[in-house]
């Protein structure tokens, strides 16, 4: 099978406004997966999910994914970033090896994993299907750059409509 190599990927990028809280019931206790616990009647207090979620507000960004460069079919679906999925990226922390961020290569916005390897980051996509990007970052040739680091994602479930 081919691999693909499509950079160019449209993104919708917002600013995280703050100007408003929302603040959301939180359950004093954490929810089960397996047997049901008689203790989970109370509300412990609310959760704020700008508090949650945004700790530079002057440098976050809500960015909506377009594509499925970071779905392995392989992979659990906790750590899939799909379609449609909403980022929330911080600008002003720096990725370490391992971390998803969103960068800026040939002219689009793309999404991958990011390895440091010497001088250079090698941009890898969660799917075998597309090839990794290697960004040169001071070349003065590539206009390329690391736009932020991916802190939350959010999904909804596929059931839903």
């Amino acid at each position: 099978m081919p691999m693909k190599t499509r950079v160019r990927t449209r993104f919708t990028i917002r600013k995280a406004g703050i100007k408003s809280r929302l603040r959301i019931p939180l359950f004093l206790s954490r929810v089960h997966c397996g047997f049901p616990s008689p203790a989970t009647d109370y509300l412990e207090n609310v959760l704020d999910l700008n508090e949650l979620c945004i700790v530079h507000p002057d440098d976050t960004y809500f960015v909506r994914v377009e594509g499925n460069s970071m779905v392995n079919p392989r992979a659990r679906l906790d750590s899939r970033i799909d379609d449609g999925d909403i980022l929330v990226v911080d600008c002003l922390i720096e990725p370490v090896d391992g971390q998803v961020i969103v960068a800026f290569v040939n002219e689009g916005y793309v999404v991958r994993r990011m390895k440091r390897v010497g001088e250079m980051l090698l941009l890898k996509a969660d799917n075998p299907s597309y090839e990794p990007i290697y960004m040169h970052p001071g070349d003065p040739g590539e206009d390329s750059f690391v736009f932020g680091t991916v802190v939350w994602v959010f999904f909804k479930p596929s059931i839903l409509p």
